[in-house]
């Protein structure tokens, strides 16, 4: 009788796991895209060629992955109106040998505005650190890592603050990948946000910020290494 008991309070016990795990899967799943919610769910670091404590899983209102047309992504983000910009460098593309490219201004009402940049590729020649382009031509620059608060979590990047007179420019980075294996043949994209330096760099910063919230809306750390 005892044993019987014991062995009911043991399947109950776990039941009651199994139902809490399936339970915490089911909202993880739902605030990165795969339950019942809009949103696509990504991998985002600081690094795209090794893995970070700060890579985190995020919830993106569009799929940044090159399965998809990177031009797809919505030109109205809430007040914010884009505009395609052509590149007509056509070192970039000589240089990076990118899969796709886009580049984008944003403005808002009060007439301030920031450059959006997606760059994806499936080979490390597509990506380097955008500092270093600061370095190239003579731009003083000032590294950083910062995480923009989400609705819900944060989404860490890299900052760059830039300086070349007369201009100052601020630029927040990171990359995406469509899952942690993080596999190059599955492709990288790296989101930039650029804008002159507004006031400070604080409310530069908040306003890059509440740009970025229109992209993604929740994070998860994944462990990291």
């Amino acid at each position: 009788m005892q044993n019987s008991t014991a062995r009911s309070i043991i399947v109950i016990g776990l039941l009651a796991l199994a139902a809490g795990a399936l339970y915490l899967s089911g909202q993880f799943g739902a605030v990165l895209g795969q339950g019942d919610v809009d949103g696509f769910a990504l991998v985002a670091d600081i690094d795209y060629w090794q893995r970070t404590p700060r890579e985190q899983q995020v919830a993106a209102i569009s799929p940044f992955n090159l399965d998809h047309d990177l031009n797809e992504v919505p030109m109205t983000v809430g007040d914010w109106q884009g505009k395609d910009i052509a590149q007509s460098n056509i070192g970039v593309y000589i240089v990076l040998e990118p899969e796709q490219y886009v580049e984008r201004q944003y403005f808002n009402p009060q007439g301030q505005y920031v450059w959006l940049t997606m760059i994806g590729g499936r080979s490390s020649r597509t990506f380097h650190p955008p500092e270093s382009c600061y370095d190239s031509y003579d731009w003083q620059t000032e590294l950083s890592s910062y995480a923009v608060p989400l609705e819900n979590g944060q989404l860490h990047g890299m900052l760059v603050n830039a300086h070349k007179d007369p201009w100052d420019q601020l630029s927040f980075y990171f990359y995406l990948f469509p899952d942690r294996n993080r596999d190059p043949a599955d492709g990288i994209v790296i989101f930039r946000v650029t804008s002159p330096l507004y006031d400070s760099v604080d409310e530069t910063m908040a306003l890059q910020g509440e740009f970025i919230r229109h992209f993604f809306t929740d994070s998860r750390p994944t462990g990291g290494i």
